[in-house]
């Protein structure tokens, strides 16, 4: 690759949590800087929050925002995405795939199978890292990033943590490994003042059971404030556990203590709270 600019194809699974987070920041960024950038993302996955998200970074993304089929596990769209994705690199003239999380990682370098001069990096965030040990699915997707390490020609990791779990549970790249972590905006170190209402604590996330978050409300059943009051929560986010969590919340009686938004903004949640 020359200093020239790049064209370079972002994918995917869920645009929600952190990882999306850093494919946003990363695309504004990157055509701040004179680069052309595409996206590709899930279409089976989407939050209250999906399409504006999406739609906030159509000025950023001047190749386009695409969806596609890639299931959390493994699904039909497991075999078709990747040749879609092919297809799309080549019209696009794309040079670079960027693939994020475990299934936009899977795809990024299958699809670039058969087309050497495209560059194909990786950066895991959580993905199969976040699988335990012992689980099938788990072990299913970190025998496949063991097969396909040599398709990749760098593995860009967010923290020194995921790096480590990489280096452990899959192998030890001979290909750049750098670590390159999150910024922030100057916007984002403005002090937020709680208000005379604010709640105690305040979740923000995907709702997961891998977030740990069942834990969280087992602990807060039993916090009390220094006056005896007991603690509230609101929580922000949405996800494919929300349901088990409700059912948490109504058994361990906190449907007055805790206050459900949905998926909104961090700031915005926590600035009323």
């Amino acid at each position: 690759m020359t200093g020239q600019p790049l064209r370079i194809l972002q994918i995917l699974r869920a645009p929600v949590g952190g990882l999306f987070r850093h494919v946003s920041d990363l695309t504004r960024e990157l055509a701040a800087r004179g680069h052309q950038i595409g996206i590709v993302s899930d279409s089976l996955t989407s939050d209250g929050l999906t399409a504006e998200r999406l739609g906030r970074l159509e000025p950023f993304a001047e190749l386009g925002i695409h969806s596609m089929p890639m299931p959390r596990t493994m699904g039909v769209g497991d075999l078709t995405s990747p040749f879609r994705i092919r297809r799309l690199a080549r019209e696009l003239d794309i040079q670079v795939l960027h693939g994020h999380g475990a299934k936009g990682g899977l795809n990024a370098r299958w699809a670039r199978i058969g087309a050497k001069h495209r560059v194909a990096l990786y950066t895991p965030h959580g993905g199969v890292l976040n699988y335990r040990v012992g689980s099938p699915v788990g072990l299913m997707f970190r025998l496949f990033e063991q097969m396909i390490v040599d398709l990749t020609d760098g593995f860009i990791f967010e923290s020194a943590f995921a790096q480590q779990a990489f280096f452990r549970m899959i192998a030890q790249p001979t290909q750049p490994t750098p670590v390159i972590h999150n910024g922030l905006a100057p916007e984002e170190f403005e002090p937020i003042v709680p208000g005379p209402d604010a709640a105690d604590f305040v979740f923000i996330g995907e709702f997961r059971e891998m977030k740990g978050i069942r834990y969280l409300l087992d602990a807060i059943a039993d916090v009390r404030a220094p006056d005896g009051r007991p603690a509230t929560m609101v929580m922000a986010g949405d996800g494919p556990d929300m349901a088990a969590i409700k059912a948490q919340i109504a058994r361990l009686g906190l449907q007055e203590r805790i206050t459900l938004l949905g998926a909104r903004p961090a700031r915005p949640t926590l600035a009323p709270s």
